[in-house]
């Protein structure tokens, strides 16, 4: 199987992922997307599919209340690229006009067959149908049944 073979091999997996995934060089600048990213973008108002686009200036652009939450991710990408950390997951809120959302990031490492460092792969998984469930788990648990008031486990708590 020659180079063009496997990069297309590489690509059909990537596409046929849920999650929206995108390949990061050393600087952090988007190289590669998966169709989840594509679909997400566009549906979301999003300018394409940002291949050429720093991720980071992305994140560090970001304002309002989901700064912090932009920081950190960015923060943690930065210590992937630069060797620091293999690994980085968290979910986070990414709320649209229409709902609120959770997404997990997972931030891996991306070497070549030397073991060299080539950038890293940023995966977003929606989890917002699991954080739904567990917020109302949590309220169920935390109230009673007949008259809907706090019962004695969240009283204790």
């Amino acid at each position: 199987m020659d180079w063009f073979d496997r990069n297309q091999q590489a690509a059909a997996v990537l596409d046929a992922l849920t999650a929206s995934i995108c390949v990061l060089d050393l600087d952090g600048n988007i190289v590669a997307v998966n169709d989840a990213w594509r679909r997400f973008s566009a549906t979301n108002n999003g300018s394409g599919d940002y291949i050429g686009d720093s991720y980071l200036q992305v994140c560090d652009r970001v304002a309002g209340d989901d700064r912090a939450v932009a920081h950190d991710i960015a923060k943690a990408v930065r210590d992937v690229l630069a060797g620091k950390r293999s690994l980085m997951q968290t979910e986070y809120p990414c709320p649209s006009a229409e709902e609120q959302r959770w997404f997990l990031l997972r931030v891996t490492e991306l070497r070549d067959k030397k073991g060299d460092r080539t950038g890293a792969v940023v995966s977003h998984q929606d989890v917002t149908s699991r954080r739904l469930l567990e917020e109302r788990l949590k309220l169920i648990a935390d109230t009673d049944e007949l008259t809907r008031l706090p019962n004695r486990r969240k009283f204790l708590r």
